[in-house]
Parts: structure tokens; C-alpha cells; sequence
């Protein structure tokens, strides 16, 4: 296992044992079995459980129950986290089930996380790429390390687009946000009143952000887990995605050729 604890899976819950469940059995033939059994350092469970391969191979109602019992088994060996990375389970949900996908990842209709996971790829920032998954696999499961994880999204977008002036590791995020506003162009003027109050109201924000982080989410060392909910966490992960999608949009048009 790899990585922070807190970037983890929790132990599976009833609904994304569900989820993984249908997958398998959508996709799943016996070398498929193998090799999940290798990957997870127990094929001897596999190959030795008189229900499951012989279920699959003669179509036994009684696979599709087996199924769940050898899961709990493999994710109690190597962690819920590894078996979703490894199936690539929210794409394939996006893909067929998509309500239960927004659910569990908070991916399928999600147009700001998903537009922020391309500009990750496209802007070849790979931590943003991390901190949308870790969103994606918690916001439900874990809503403290999504708040935290949601701040830390919009740190390291600022620094990413602050990072062609120089370094700026070290500064804290209510600077990082006014020194964004600076460097794109959005610190007021024109005559457009209702726009530039608009924008004069991101850093306040951004520091909202900052402060129910440190309220309710995992930074410092600090936890207050069980004070807050998923629907918290996703006011906080939508409005730190939204800012985020639209710096960096800015920051493209500015930079775009002419």
C-alpha cells in the first residue's frame, strides 16, 4: 500500500461493494479472476473457492452471491482504495451507472471536477490530477479529507499559475489568491460594477474555503470527523472547483497566441 491514510478508500460500505460487484459481473471472465487475485497477493483464494470460477463457468445463480463474500475477502487483504484504482471503477460507472457514479465519486455529471481533471492532464500539473481523485473516491466516504483535499486543490491551481513569476511555496493561501487575482487581471477597473464586486468577492472565498477546512477538515493533523456531512463537503469541493476551472481558463485565454 501506498500513499496517507487518509487518501484511502474506508472499509468498503454496502453500496460501493454493490458497485463493484456489478462491474465483475458485467466484465469479468475467469483470467479476469486470476489476475485480480494475483494483484491483490491471494490467488490462492481465487483458484481454491469450490463457488466461484465453477459459477462462472456453468452460470450459477449462486456466483453472483459468492461474489460479495470473495470482495470483503480481497479488499480485507489489500485495501478498498486498490481494488478501485485497479478496476477503474468510476469510469466504468460514469460509463453505467452513472447516478450511482456521482454518488460514490462524485464523477459522471460533475462538469467542473471532470473540465478540472483535463486541465490537470492538459497543464501537465499532476498533483491536481491526485487531489480530484482523492476528492472523487471521499467526498461521500470521508468528507473531511474532501474538504481538505478541496483547499489544497485551489493552492496548488494558484501556484501552478503564479509559478512562471518565480517561486511561491511558502506563501500562504489569502496572499496566493490576491496575488492570482493580480496576475490575471482580476483585481477591478472597467465599468462593469456588478463584474468587478463579483470578482472582488473571490478572495473572501477562497478564505472561507480556508476556514472550514481548518473547521472541519484534516489539516494540521486536525480531524473533527463525524461534524460534518457529504453535502457540506460538496458545497465546499464545488465551489473550490468552480474557482479553480475559472483561474485556469483565465490564465489560458491570457496566454492564448494572438
Amino acid at each position: 500500500m501506498t500513499g496517507n491514510s487518509d487518501d484511502r478508500v474506508p472499509n468498503a460500505s454496502p453500496r460501493l461493494l454493490f458497485a463493484v460487484q456489478q462491474q465483475i459481473i458485467a466484465t469479468f471472465q475467469e483470467a479476469d479472476w486470476i489476475e485480480l487475485g494475483y494483484f491483490a497477493g491471494c490467488p490462492e483464494l481465487i483458484r481454491n473457492d469450490e463457488t466461484l470460477l465453477p459459477g462462472l463457468r456453468s452460470n450459477d445463480p449462486a456466483y453472483r452471491t459468492r461474489v460479495f463474500d470473495i470482495l470483503e475477502q480481497v479488499i480485507a487483504r489489500c485495501g478498498a482504495e486498490e481494488i478501485v484504482d485497479y478496476l477503474s471503477l468510476p469510469d466504468w460507472l460514469s460509463q453505467h451507472h452513472p447516478a450511482l457514479a456521482q454518488e460514490l465519486f462524485l464523477s459522471g455529471n460533475d462538469s467542473a471536477l471532470d473540465d478540472l481533471a483535463r486541465a490537470a492532464v492538459t497543464r501537465n500539473i499532476p498533483e491536481l490530477t491526485r487531489q480530484v481523485q482523492r476528492i472523487r473516491r471521499t467526498a461521500q466516504t470521508d468528507p473531511e479529507v474532501a474538504i481538505g483535499q478541496s483547499k489544497e486543490m485551489l493552492e496548488t491551481v494558484m501556484k501552478a499559475i503564479l509559478a512562471q513569476d518565480g517561486p511561491n511555496s511558502d506563501i500562504d493561501i489569502i496572499k496566493l489568491v490576491k496575488m492570482t487575482r493580480e496576475k490575471l487581471g482580476l483585481d477591478g477597473g472597467g465599468a462593469n460594477t456588478y463584474r468587478n464586486r463579483t470578482l472582488s468577492n473571490l478572495t473572501q472565498l477562497v478564505e472561507g474555503i480556508n476556514k472550514l477546512r481548518n473547521l472541519h477538515g484534516t489539516g494540521h493533523g486536525r480531524s473533527r470527523a463525524g461534524e460534518t456531512d457529504p453535502a457540506h463537503a460538496r458545497l465546499v469541493i464545488d465551489c473550490s472547483a468552480a474557482l479553480c476551472v475559472y483561474f485556469l481558463e483565465i490564465d489560458r485565454q491570457r496566454n492564448a497566441p494572438v
